[in-house]
């Protein structure tokens, strides 16, 4: 029942937005019945004036309607695919840090020691050098360690 919620989320305003659509069909199929019903005419120009504006305001509530329809959805849509992306970042276990950092070490070090990667070593890789870069141009470095740790990597 709750397995996928991101993607139940997303057909769910599918749904809504397609039954939205429907109800605006049958609005404008509405407006034209009732514009041929309740007009009466006295000629035949005036019958295909009136079909000819009957036709338009259905169709111009059809347009509106599916336009309406689609805006209403877009933030449940979106809620769907933000648990949906989040359910895929959470279960990729890219880091799992396994212990704080201890007084004599700094917090990036003791990421950076118990960093475990579950994908690649190619993305491993480039972590760690992305992270040596932020660390250089922050200050966190000197330059000779930076290019004592980017050495590691050529």
């Amino acid at each position: 029942m709750f397995n996928n919620i991101g993607q139940k989320i997303k057909t769910l305003a599918k749904f809504i937005m397609w039954l939205e659509i429907g109800l605006s069909v049958l609005s404008g199929l509405g407006v034209i019945i009732e514009i041929m019903i309740s007009v009466e005419v006295d000629t035949v120009l005036q019958g295909v004036l009136f079909l000819i504006l009957g036709l338009v305001l259905g169709a111009i509530v059809v347009v509106i309607g599916g336009f309406i329809a689609w805006v209403s959805v877009l933030t449940l849509y979106g809620f769907g695919q933000l648990v949906e992306n989040s359910d895929k970042l959470a279960g990729t276990g890219l880091y799992t840090p396994k212990r704080r950092a201890t007084k004599k070490e700094s917090k990036q070090d003791a990421l950076e020691a118990d960093f475990s990667l579950s994908e690649s070593e190619e993305f491993y890789k480039n972590v760690k050098i992305n992270s040596i870069k932020h660390n250089y141009e922050a200050g966190r470095l000197s330059k000779e360690k930076y290019e004592e740790e980017m050495e590691k990597f050529k």
